[in-house]
């Protein structure tokens, strides 16, 4: 494993935690698309079924570990 360190995060050009990290860019598209999907649920189903919804933030989106999404980046 010593030899393969630098595979998962060292100085070369393409390492594992570089393949998976999302850009800032895909960053911001996945937090724009959780709260958009967030918003339109809170809105549609007090209105469906007259309750407040509140969303709870968790998970990689809340510690910010999320990886690339697999819709390629424009």
């Amino acid at each position: 494993m010593g030899r393969a360190s630098s595979l998962f995060n060292g100085a070369r050009d393409q390492t594992l935690i570089s393949r998976v990290s999302p850009t800032t860019r895909q960053r911001e598209f996945l937090q724009t698309s959780w709260n958009d999907l967030a918003e339109h649920l809170k809105v549609s189903l007090k209105a469906k079924h007259g309750y407040a919804i509140s969303t709870w933030l968790q998970g990689s989106y809340k510690y910010g570990t999320m990886i690339k999404p697999v819709r390629a980046e424009d």
